[in-house]
């Protein structure tokens, strides 16, 4: 039992052919050494000409007493078939009875095991095992395990023991629902826990044996299972998550504390109602769950019972990580939800996740119905798709983890530099709320009374210039409007010219030439139109601009005739003379000029300024009737712009409001103020 113990052994179905005087010695010492010990024997049946070996054993409270009838009962010995051949002192003799016998004799409180099945004395070998009694006792009822040895030897072999490993044998029904072991059968004290089996059980008993043996998918692993063989994992080591106690407090319910501890592998709650197994699992969904994936009439009722039970609540649980199993304790309160301590005593919100399933969920996502017949399939699936998206190794392999291993070395090196960065700016928090504070009072200085007084008048003087900018707008727009209305009800009307006297025009001959073949008649009326450019001559263009550009055409008893040379042009001053000095009543006066630039626009609108303000000679009509003067912008660089900075620059000079402004793209005609309306100053 020493040694039993020191290879790491918690359990020993212990036997011996056809003897249990051994059973109580090895029961004391076995619990001396902290060791559970099922006594049992091992029998060879008449089974064949050479028989087969069964073990038959009993339950680790049972003693010598309880185990002996079985050899006169079940096995069949008696006086005349002793346990011992009498010839042959301590050679187990073969018992009378065969294994099918043996099996359906056997109490409730015994199971059965097929030792070394392949072996000689095996119960499946392949030369004997389609023999009818054989073939009887593999698939019996009783019959609990078999031993087929280091299945690993086999597993991958294409023979028949490797189709009978891998259970692909079809001929034998009893393959699926018959448990493998590996005992043993050891002869030396060195060979004790060479070859054991791995079985689940909440406690060593028969019990706890016999529903091992119902699930041994689950339950029963052998040694030579390649998961754990030759590494230092064994079946009971945990890598996943797992949740080991919850600790329910100040319930409404309830004025005693409720604590429940969980299994890493499963957990049964099994109670009546009002017994509190609701409550565990919704205590659970506070910790870890979440209500918002509920369906409707479950969320509804988890809230409810959020409210009435959980209000002054306190629950505590313990849960473990996975592949390392450090645990960590989570608190939940309704006030500040679920929270989880970590190392170093920081607590944080709570990303252990658990999917966490009642059965008033399942009934909910059972129930059909009569609009959608599928509801119910995709309402269940709906639970397995996202425990499969949970729980998938995924694809790829070892290529996968070594790609999931760099993302989370990435992650990782790039939350190590957040951390830095986050570091660096702590150590600097000293000197930006000094900054800070600096900053505050230079804005508390911005904010006395003398800048807040500064500031208003400065709001009010933008204000009051938007305000004039708009004004101004209007104004502009308001003036634009009423000159295209002046336009269109004031037409312009045709000018007649009378020639004045220029016999004092000048000592300029050509002028006193062109003035006399112009005259022709005191009484001609002409009308100034504007000539083709090929009457201009080129000389006087050079020299002057106005009259050059216009052709003189009588009107009257004789026509004028064409001068046969260009004479200059009258000048502003030789009109001026005349208009003032001769005295006749059909005088009237119209003045035409074109100029190019802007020194001869200014002069032009100065000159025009003097004749129209210049008061007429005696006996002519009053100055608001005979004249006007027209000054063509249309060859200047900049037309409206050039005319209209000199008109701004000729009312600073001139302050007295005497002249009337008509405009358009290339002409403006200026009139005494009493004829057009006053445009400019």
């Amino acid at each position: 039992m020493a040694t039993a113990a020191a290879v790491g052994l918690e359990v020993l179905v212990l036997a011996d052919h056809n003897s249990v005087d051994w059973v109580d010695t090895m029961l004391a010492a076995g619990q001396r050494h902290g060791i559970v010990v099922f006594p049992g024997l091992e029998i060879t049946t008449a089974t064949g000409s050479d028989g087969a070996h069964l073990i038959l054993f009993m339950g680790p409270e049972r003693s010598a007493e309880d185990l002996r009838p079985l050899l006169y009962s079940a096995c069949g010995f008696g006086p005349d078939h002793p346990p011992f051949n009498p010839s042959r002192a301590g050679e187990p003799a073969p018992a009378p009875n065969t294994v099918p016998q043996i099996l359906d004799k056997l109490p409730d409180d015994v199971l059965a095991i097929a030792p070394h099945a392949f072996g000689e004395n095996g119960l499946v070998r392949q030369d004997t095992v389609t023999s009818q009694l054989r073939w009887k006792a593999l698939h019996h009822d009783r019959l609990g395990a078999i031993d087929i040895g280091d299945g690993a030897e086999h597993q991958q072999a294409d023979t028949w023991r490797g189709r009978f490993t891998r259970r692909e044998l079809t001929d034998f029904p009893c393959l699926p629902r018959l448990p493998f072991v590996w005992t043993s059968d050891a002869y030396r004290l060195e060979d004790l826990g060479s070859r054991y089996t791995w079985i689940r059980m909440q406690e060593p008993s028969l019990e706890g044996m016999r529903q091992a043996f119902l699930d041994h998918e689950a339950r029963i692993i052998c040694g030579w299972d390649s998961r754990y063989r030759g590494t230092a994992q064994t079946p009971n080591d945990v890598g996943h998550a797992y949740i080991s106690e919850i600790t329910l407090a100040g319930l409404a319910t309830s004025e005693q504390p409720l604590k429940v501890t969980f299994d890493p592998r499963l957990t049964v709650l099994v109670g009546g109602r009002g017994a509190g197994k609701s409550t565990v699992v919704a205590g659970l969904r506070c910790l870890y769950g979440e209500t918002a994936g509920l369906p409707t009439q479950a969320r509804d009722e988890a809230e409810r019972f959020l409210e009435a039970v959980f209000g002054d609540a306190s629950i505590t649980a313990v849960h473990h990580l996975p592949h390392t199993g450090e645990h960590q304790r989570t608190t939940w309160t309704l006030a500040d939800g679920s929270q989880t301590l970590r190392a170093a005593d920081h607590l944080t919100s709570t990303d252990f996740r658990v999917r966490v399933i009642g059965q008033k969920e399942l009934f909910e996502r059972s129930a059909g119905s009569s609009h959608d017949p599928h509801s119910t399939s995709r309402n269940l699936l709906a639970l397995v798709d996202d425990a499969l998206a949970a729980g998938a190794p995924g694809a790829g392999g070892a290529a996968a983890f070594d790609r999931a291993l760099d993302e989370a070395r990435t992650t990782w090196v790039g939350a190590i530099r957040r951390l830095e960065t986050e570091q660096t700016a702590i150590a600097e928090r000293g000197l930006v709320r000094e900054r800070v504070d600096e900053l505050t009072r230079q804005v508390e200085a911005f904010d006395n009374e003398a800048s807040r007084a500064r500031r208003a008048r400065n709001d009010r003087i933008l204000s009051q210039d938007r305000e004039l900018d708009r004004r101004l707008e209007e104004t502009a727009q308001a003036l634009t409007d009423l000159a295209d209305a002046a336009q269109r009800r004031l037409p312009r009307p045709s000018v007649e010219v009378v020639v004045p006297d220029l016999s004092e025009a000048g000592e300029d001959a050509e002028a006193q030439t062109e003035y006399t073949g112009l005259r022709g008649g005191s009484t001609s009326s002409l009308t100034v139109l504007e000539a083709p450019c090929s009457t201009r001559s080129p000389a006087l263009d050079r020299r002057y601009t106005g009259w050059a550009s216009a052709a003189i055409v009588g009107r009257g008893r004789k026509p004028c005739p064409r001068p046969k040379r260009t004479a200059p042009r009258t000048s502003a001053s030789s009109l001026l003379s005349a208009w003032t000095q001769r005295p006749t009543n059909k005088s009237a006066l119209s003045w035409k000029t074109k100029p190019r630039t802007y020194t001869s626009l200014k002069r032009a609108l100065r000159n025009c300024l003097s004749l129209l303000r210049t008061p007429p000679g005696p006996g002519k009509p009053s100055m608001t009737s005979t004249r006007t003067a027209e000054i063509d912008v249309g060859h200047c660089s900049t037309r409206s712009k050039t005319a209209v900075a000199c008109c701004a620059s000729l009312s600073r000079t001139t302050p007295t409001p005497v002249l009337g402004l008509h405009g358009s793209e290339t002409c403006l005609t200026f009139a005494p103020t009493a004829s057009l309306p006053t445009y400019l100053p």
